[in-house]
């Protein structure tokens, strides 16, 4: 089994790399890698979210700072400050040469939705919380579903309204 840094790793490295890295060069703006539901424990959670600000420092990124609830890494929750020193981890991760961890402040001055570098990525699992989540009726949700599996992306107009509502 392939692990969840590895996908991503070779996803990124697949679509956009050189794109990605030009245009933030270009423009001089603040990129961000955001996830939102990481479905293990704080543990595992810990070792997913420094493997992504790896990757993220790849990319010339900072990786938006997760919420905590129930052990888990959600939309919701306490701040991971609540149970990490912020601080003193972006430190550590400055000195190994990682992305550090960015504020929901500074996210949501630097990260116009309307922006075109706004790139969101949504695992598709094929379970009914995906589709609420995503607000998709049946046929929708097996359209995208094939579209993505056709060519290994699909736009879902639907995913700017799940950011706005977090």
């Amino acid at each position: 089994m392939v692990s969840l840094s590895t996908q991503l790793s070779l996803y990124f490295q697949k679509n956009f790399t050189g794109i990605r890295l030009d245009t933030v060069r270009r423009e001089k703006t603040v990129g961000y890698v955001r996830v939102w539901n990481y479905w293990e424990l704080m543990t595992m959670n810990t070792r997913a979210l420094i493997a992504l600000a790896g990757l993220a420092k790849t990319g010339n990124r900072k990786v938006l700072a997760p919420r905590v609830k129930n052990s888990e890494f959600k939309r919701e929750g306490d701040p991971l400050g609540t149970y990490f020193n912020i601080t003193a981890f972006n430190h550590i991760l400055s000195l190994n040469n990682y992305a550090t961890l960015a504020s929901e402040k500074h996210y949501e001055a630097d990260c116009l939705l309307d922006n075109a570098s706004h790139v969101v990525i949504h695992f598709l699992y094929g379970d009914q919380d995906t589709k609420q989540e995503l607000h998709l009726n049946e046929k929708e949700y097996d359209y995208m579903r094939k579209s993505a599996a056709k060519g290994g992306w699909s736009k879902c107009p639907s995913l700017k309204y799940s950011i706005k509502g977090n």
